[in-house]
């Protein structure tokens, strides 16, 4: 059986008695710059990991601010507590791998050595710190430790997740020198009606009051720069997603501000009450509709009492979208007959997919954000964006006012944010953790979900 030892230090036990005037220089930099605190706090309980105490390992590589982190991890199997496991018993664990005896959780023999690994407080699973800074948090890659382990059922990665999971490590995250490509993929990045969309990005910071962690449910690369403002009034950025190579380009667009873990939405690997804010934009519909709630309970969760969790969605055939070309297609045939030309179908404009690998999605509609977010946790709707990519595509053309509508659009959400939220295509789910139990989420009237055609989709 492997272990190993971690003790958590706080700041405040290297400050002498005497030393007030420390004390409160450190209280005044924590409470008006967490991000400087942030920096100072990890240096300094770094060096003394170093030099102080007894290492934690005899060359330990991983990054301060995760092993910092880590009394805030919990193993996603048995939601016990993490530690680092010790540089005897890694070595042990290196043999076990290279004997061909080390297998996950789903019965995969392990084949790649470790630098540095996590192990849970019971001893029974492990997980590997991927190069140095990425905690590989997921429950079916956990590796058993152990001869006589009770194997408790652990809920399967779904066919679904899988599909997503492939989409992005082999095509949605890899760069070209015009970007990520699922960007290019999926976002209207047109002249006319750039502004527009950079608008809607930025004005989720309006529902981020700061803090020191901010966690980014499937963060993906974090690929806009839009996206790089919203950790900008926290201490860290916690980055999850089940792809690494979304860690690994997320790492290199936040310069060292950031803490990567590999985990789901479903089972985040952290401990209750310990994030300040949760954002997760264009996820939760990306998972089977069964799952989608419980991604929402454990946003709420991890949150401290009082934070927010802010989650951009994407509507089922909202009234909006099908009123705008209900209208539009009658019209435009119309038009097409008085001018003598022929109609040609499918004139709809759609984000360029291609041949793209198969990406699933599965939206549902105001029904169960009534039932599922509303009544149980008081989640409240605004709008992101009240139009879809397609009305983009479509209805903005530089050279039929498409600056002009897109103004015009924009201005109409800020006038009436809760109504296009309900009635456009991408609402903002802001949901807070006010109630007095804190670490436990209030139980939930259990309703069957209203049943949507699955499919699998590359179009948002």
């Amino acid at each position: 059986m492997l272990s190993g030892e971690y003790m958590h230090f706080d700041y405040r036990d290297l400050v002498p008695e005497n030393n007030f005037l420390f004390y409160i220089r450190l209280k005044i930099i924590s409470n008006y710059h967490p991000e400087v605190f942030a920096q100072i706090r990890d240096g300094l309980l770094f060096l003394m990991r170093c030099y102080f105490f007894e290492p934690l390992n005899d060359c330990c590589t991983m990054d301060p601010q995760l092993l910092n982190f880590i009394p805030n991890l919990r193993c996603p199997v048995s939601r016990k507590k993490l530690k680092l496991v010790d540089a005897g018993n890694l070595n042990k664990l290196n043999v076990a791998i290279a004997e061909g005896k080390a297998v996950t959780y789903e019965g995969e023999t392990v084949t790649v050595p470790l630098q540095e690994a996590l192990i849970s407080a019971d001893e029974k699973f492990i997980y590997p710190v991927v190069e140095g800074y990425i905690a590989g948090l997921l429950a079916t890659k956990a590796i058993v430790a152990g001869d006589e382990i009770a194997m408790e059922k652990v809920e399967t990665f779904s066919a679904e997740k899988k599909i997503v999971q492939k989409f992005y490590d082999d095509y949605g995250w890899v760069k070209t020198e015009n970007g990520y490509n699922d960007t290019i993929t999926f976002e209207d990045r047109r002249p006319v009606s750039e502004e527009y969309w950079s608008r809607c990005h930025l004005r989720l910071n309006n529902y981020l009051p700061g803090g020191e962690y901010l966690l980014d449910v499937a963060s993906g690369s974090v690929p806009n720069d839009e996206y790089l403002t919203y950790s900008n009034r926290y201490g860290l950025r916690i980055c999850m997603d089940f792809s690494l190579l979304a860690m690994q380009e997320a790492a290199s667009r936040l310069n060292g501000k950031g803490i990567f873990i590999l985990g789901d939405m479903t089972s985040i690997p952290l401990a209750d009450d310990c994030i300040d804010s949760v954002i997760s934009m264009h996820t939760v519909y990306h998972i089977p509709q069964q799952e989608q709630t419980k991604a929402v309970e454990e946003a709420l969760r991890v949150i401290k009492p009082g934070g927010e969790a802010v989650i951009v969605y994407n509507w089922n055939k909202p009234l909006l979208m099908r009123l705008a070309f209900g209208v539009w297609k009658p019209l435009f045939k119309v038009y097409k007959l008085l001018r003598g030309k022929r109609v040609k179908k499918n004139k709809i404009e759609k984000s360029k997919t291609g041949n793209l690998p198969e990406l699933f999605l599965q939206q549902q509609d105001y029904t169960w954000f009534l039932n599922d977010l509303k009544k149980p946790f008081g989640a409240r709707i605004r709008v992101y964006s009240a139009i879809s990519r397609s009305f983009s595509n479509t209805f903005l053309k530089e050279k039929a006012f498409g600056k002009q509508i897109a103004s015009f659009v924009y201005w109409l959400e800020d006038k009436f944010p809760e109504a296009l939220g309900r009635w456009g295509q991408y609402p903002v789910f802001i949901l807070q953790k006010n109630w007095r139990s804190g670490s436990s989420v209030p139980k939930r009237v259990s309703r069957p979900a209203k049943q949507l055609e699955p499919g699998l989709s590359v179009t948002k």
